[in-house]
């Protein structure tokens, strides 16, 4: 069930403006994103400085931080999941390209097996909802969320 808490993106604006600076930015960085899955849907956010495209949880990692340590921390910053490092399955590290800003991001995917509340990061997390995996399709899509998904696709028993 689609739960927003917002319908509108204020700061689309600041992520145009802001584009050329984080074209140079993003460009060494890498970050971790996570595909959470919980009876066919997938928990999908929508950054508050960003082009509105739907997306995964997860972040940038900090100096001398682990990826898997990275994408525990982000998941409970933006949207309060503590999640089980044992149960992470990782997937490699990926290219994404969204707007035209080019990153690398370590990618994961994770079956949730407890009920936790959405508890969404305000600052950084605009919307926060599960949807179900085959209506992402009529969605407007991260690269990220697009190739997750795909992969997951290909290989559901991974997280089933």
């Amino acid at each position: 069930m689609k739960s927003k808490s917002s319908t509108k993106n204020p700061s689309k604006l600041i992520y145009f403006i802001a584009k050329p600076v984080l074209k140079i930015y993003l460009r060494n960085r890498i970050t971790t994103r996570v595909l959470i899955v919980k009876d066919n849907q997938a928990l999908v956010i929508k950054n508050s400085i960003s082009s509105g495209h739907l997306s995964l949880p997860g972040g940038g990692l900090k100096r001398n931080e682990q990826p898997h340590e990275a994408l525990i921390r982000e998941v409970k910053e933006e949207v309060g999941f503590v999640l089980d490092d044992d149960k992470l399955i990782y997937q490699g590290i990926y290219f994404a390209i969204n707007d035209g800003l080019r990153y690398r991001y370590h990618l994961w995917f994770y079956k949730l097996t407890e009920d936790q509340p959405i508890n969404r990061r305000s600052v950084e997390v605009l919307e926060a909802y599960w949807i179900n995996i085959n209506d992402l399709a009529s969605q407007k899509l991260s690269s990220e969320l697009s190739h997750s998904v795909q992969n997951w696709r290909n290989n559901p028993n991974l997280i089933k």
